[in-house]
């Protein structure tokens, strides 16, 4: 018996649809074990956010959230996993107050780093682990990766960012104050153009020039 047209096009239809459902369900138990990690923080994200947007549906406060959860999670991978336990660590020790948003600010930069170079002798598990146990006084995560998209560095972005107590804390663990941008602009060149006071005096206090 054959089907009529229009019921054989839904067919086709249905058909499709259940090969992409278990082709996206193939992809997702493929992916990397780093992304369960990443899921977390996303979901944990998404938990807190939605409750930011009260006087809004909730497929509005959904959405909104979920922009916000993927961004703030996106760099999540792990690098930075890796990066953040030992980069706590090294600023508790170090007293620096709010270590783990500290932490968190670095271990940023490191993962987006290592996205660049992902070859790179820093951008391993081991290597920081062994460099820490090794030498607990040792520079923050992935020192020697200078430069990520656009000429950024930590220093750049820290300033940039008006991140004072971080800054210093990657000072203090021996980042270069004077870290040339590109040509003669540096931290504290950055500092000045961005007004803030308190982030000049403190770049000036560990030797800016």
């Amino acid at each position: 018996m054959y089907l009529s047209k229009p019921i054989k096009n839904i067919s086709i239809f249905i058909g499709i649809i259940l090969i992409a459902e278990s082709c996206a369900v193939n992809t997702q138990q493929s992916k990397p074990q780093q992304s369960n990690r990443q899921q977390v923080a996303y979901d944990s994200c998404m938990k807190e956010r939605i409750k930011s947007f009260p006087d809004v549906s909730i497929s509005e406060a959904k959405m909104t959230a979920h922009f916000i959860c993927k961004m703030e999670t996106n760099y999540m991978d792990d690098h930075y996993f890796d990066c953040l336990p030992i980069t706590i660590e090294m600023f508790s020790s170090d007293g620096i107050r709010d270590a783990e948003e500290s932490a968190a600010a670095v271990c940023k930069y490191y993962a987006q780093a290592c996205k660049e170079s992902p070859q790179h002798a820093t951008c391993s598990k081991n290597y920081l682990m062994d460099e820490y146990q090794r030498n607990p006084n040792t520079t923050y995560p992935g020192t020697q990766l200078k430069k990520v998209k656009y000429g950024s560095t930590l220093l750049l972005d820290l300033v940039s960012s008006g991140d004072v107590d971080t800054l210093e804390a990657v000072i203090k663990r021996g980042a270069n104050v004077n870290e040339s941008m590109g040509g003669n602009w540096t931290p504290l060149a950055e500092a000045r153009s961005k007004g803030n006071q308190a982030m000049i005096e403190m770049l000036i206090r560990h030797g800016a020039k």
